[in-house]
């Protein structure tokens, strides 16, 4: 588990990450995630989508759904936001990209995550079309947002909030950020 604090001093907490398709061990430390997230009153619960909801190479959504519904069914029990972020598969030796999600699960709460979303872009025009076109296709479903920037290249996470809104623009990020909770996120 990782913790962070947004702009306001609350606590946003990002559950146990594997990269890797599901196992049923998952089950057991995504249910003990949300549970400690309760015991630390975090605001929001971040999962990373399953491999098997977002990647072409290994879409099965009935076993995808199977756990993103386990994991909503106790976050209610507890009463905890949970979000569901967007990731990549990313070579563990540097970070570089391997593959982009092609499917996102509709009518979700997601958590948008720049980085990971950006990579692999040509360019900055094109990572801000991408970041754009998101939007208008998921921004009802967006709840919460990481930011950080990288090269385009590896998932290197700068993430200071000048070289977020350099990178987005003032007008971008405000928009982007409007009734959502946001974090600025480490590596």
């Amino acid at each position: 588990m990782k913790f962070a604090k947004d702009e306001k001093g609350n606590l946003h907490v990002h559950a146990s990450s594997f990269f890797r398709p599901l196992q049923f061990r998952d089950y057991w430390q995504g249910f003990l995630d949300i549970v400690l997230a309760f015991l630390f009153r975090a605001r929001t619960l971040n999962f990373h989508l399953p491999y098997e909801s977002q990647f072409k190479s290994y879409y099965h959504p009935k076993a995808g759904w199977q756990y993103i519904n386990f994991i909503n069914f106790w976050s209610r029990i507890f009463g905890m936001k949970t979000v569901w972020e967007n990731t990549n598969i990313l070579n563990p030796k540097d970070w570089s990209l391997i593959e982009n999600p092609s499917h996102i699960p509709k009518n979700l709460s997601l958590c948008f995550d720049l980085g990971h979303f950006i990579l692999g872009s040509k360019s900055k025009t094109q990572a801000l079309a991408k970041v754009d076109r998101f939007f208008k296709e998921h921004g009802r479903d967006i709840k919460h947002l990481h930011l950080h920037v990288n090269d385009l290249k590896r998932d290197k996470h700068y993430r200071s909030q000048r070289q977020v809104k350099a990178f987005l623009g003032q007008n971008r990020f405000q928009k982007l950020t409007k009734n959502r909770t946001y974090i600025f996120e480490k590596g």
